[in-house]
């Protein structure tokens, strides 16, 4: 399921800080917590931040002026821009829909003005029935480096473990989300094909990768991956994909 917000801002408040995903994500969890209660405590109360969560999601905006700093602002070519949403279970993303769509006209995602929702759409889902697809990044992918004893860290599409981190990042997402299929880092190949790296603003950098990227698996772990995102803090806004092949 994907859904797409066309916001629109008020004039002369067309800006939006570097770490916009987390003012998203922000957004999200107020929503759900006075909306949908049981939904918040389910994936979010209680030290359940890093439960996976079945969604990612995207930012696309038109920028007139870059950040000369990482603490600086966006300012936006025009006076709107569009949140995509991908979920992998539709109760959840109709539940996200339903208490974003409380605040319709007074929204308040990016700072303290106030923004308005002026269209949703809901988009037309792709079936992934082969057992190879290729992928661009619709938002950076975010792999961590398990060398690190905590896992704390990330490294780039040039990393040597690049391809064999993000296939334990797939096997880990797919066994818990296809939980009756016991998947095998075997059933997985990752093939990094154009891609580039940068430092993205977002508690402090990570190292995020954009581009093209070839995947084989079975058929649903791709479909799993279409809908919930790839890599690390999916649902912060990393690892929204779109097929290309």
């Amino acid at each position: 399921m994907r859904l797409t917000y066309w916001l629109k801002f008020a004039k002369g408040d067309n800006k939006i800080r570097t770490e916009y995903r987390r003012d998203v994500l922000r957004y999200i969890k107020n929503s759900l917590s006075e909306y949908a209660p049981e939904i918040y405590e389910e994936y979010y109360a209680n030290k359940k931040e890093n439960q996976p969560k079945p969604f990612t999601f995207s930012v696309s905006f038109s920028v007139a002026e870059k950040p000369n700093s990482k603490n600086d602002s966006f300012l936006l070519e025009n006076d709107s821009l569009k949140i995509h949403f991908s979920f992998a279970d539709y109760t959840f993303g109709m539940t996200v829909y339903n208490a974003l769509l409380q605040e319709k006209n007074e929204a308040k995602i990016f700072g303290d003005a106030v923004q308005k929702i002026e269209h949703i759409n809901l988009e037309k889902d792709k079936k992934i029935d082969d057992s190879t697809a290729v992928f661009k990044t619709l938002s950076p992918i975010l792999v961590r480096d398990l060398h690190n004893g905590k896992g704390k860290g990330f490294i780039d599409s040039n990393h040597e473990n690049f391809s064999d981190n993000l296939t334990k990042n797939i096997t880990h997402l797919a066994n818990h989300f296809l939980q009756e299929t016991n998947i095998s880092e075997n059933e997985i190949s990752v093939e990094p094909a154009k891609m580039k790296s940068d430092i993205i603003n977002h508690y402090g950098g990570e190292i995020g990768n954009t581009g093209i990227i070839k995947i084989s698996a079975p058929a649903e772990i791709l479909q799993l991956i279409y809908d919930a995102g790839l890599g690390a803090k999916r649902s912060q806004g990393f690892g929204m994909l779109e097929v290309i092949q």
